[in-house]
């Protein structure tokens, strides 16, 4: 169940403009019979169950910074809610299926990658401050590439800090394309291929991930509209150097979740009685920083907010049992 709690206006607007992207987004795709069938009757001993399910929570990280309105009192965390960074830092050194050199660069792209055992998602939902409801899609083998996060679109040029420096990205929005498919998991596992038999070859479920910008198209341009329609990763521009592969072999959910490069994630501390606070204090309000990709794609920066609203994505692979070269 959503907890719900006032929120300001422009949290609001952000909400239902993540809301109803994430419900177009939803929409584009439904699962129907056929495909189950195809995917049922494809290499392997997979099944309709195979793919990974997606899920999106919008989270209010920090209701102290809302903007209140006159003589309205501060709003309080709703039961034992927390920062995003505190219910998931206990997860910070849990393996996740992706290269060293992927995850840093992804973390200085403004993506925190995070595993969390699926037993325990539902107790870290719970201990975050929900504002709309949860958002579910199943997505089966699709080697074809899909819209699997939509951002909000802003307008005029915003400029975003990258691991090489500022871009300027004109009119449109940010969004994550993702396609996936079923192989082997002899590579992750440390399985010796020569000693298994035709059957036991371990399945496991491959996701790839590709942040793209997608402008807004000029209606007037008639040349335009007599051209065949694109492909999806046509529609914009992609982002190779964040081309992302992960393999999934085990029941382990990953987490995208945006936030600064630089941002500490650690638990909360406790508090030393002989601690001078006044000592190595900032004084004034902290300098502006230029968001990330990750940012404008998944938090409520480019909608005139404070970074505060943010959607965190849940990669659920549901892998197969077994992997095999011939159909049965």
């Amino acid at each position: 169940m959503p907890i719900r709690g006032p929120t300001p206006a422009w949290s609001r607007t952000f909400v239902l403009l993540a809301v109803a992207l994430l419900l177009v987004g939803c929409a584009s795709r439904p699962i129907e019979k056929n495909e189950h069938a195809r995917a049922q009757s494809s290499l392997g001993s997979r099944g309709p169950g195979v793919g990974v399910e997606l899920s999106w929570w919008v989270v209010d990280d920090n209701p102290f910074d809302d903007r209140l309105a006159l003589n309205e009192s501060p709003r309080s965390l709703v039961g034992d809610a927390r920062p995003l960074a505190e219910v998931l830092s206990p997860y910070l050194n849990r393996v996740v299926p992706v290269t060293r050199e992927s995850r840093q660069l992804w973390k200085a792209n403004g993506f925190r990658l995070i595993s969390v055992p699926r037993e325990e998602l539902d107790s870290i939902r719970d201990h975050l401050r929900l504002t709309g409801p949860v958002q579910q899609q199943f997505v089966g083998e699709s080697p074809q590439w899909m819209e699997a996060m939509p951002g909000p679109r802003w307008f005029g040029v915003q400029s975003v800090g990258t691991d090489r420096g500022t871009v300027s990205l004109n009119t449109g929005a940010m969004r994550l394309l993702m396609r996936c498919w079923s192989g082997p998991a002899i590579s992750i596992a440390g399985i010796d291929a020569s000693k298994l038999v035709s059957g036991s070859i371990p399945g496991a479920v491959q996701v790839e991930l590709l942040p793209q910008h997608v402008g807004v198209q000029d209606r007037g341009d008639v040349a335009a509209l007599l051209k065949p329609k694109p492909t999806i990763a046509q529609e914009g521009v992609l982002f190779p150097r964040l081309s992302l592969e992960a393999s999934f072999a085990t029941d382990d959910a990953l987490l995208i979740v945006p936030d600064s490069p630089d941002a500490e994630w650690k638990t909360r501390p406790e508090v030393d009685p002989f601690e001078d606070e006044g000592m190595f204090k900032q004084f004034g309000p902290p300098l502006p920083t230029l968001p990330t990709i990750g940012e404008i794609m998944m938090t409520d920066q480019v909608t005139g907010g404070r970074r505060n609203s943010r959607v965190v994505m849940v990669i659920m692979p549901l892998p197969p049992a077994t992997f095999n070269l011939l159909g049965r």
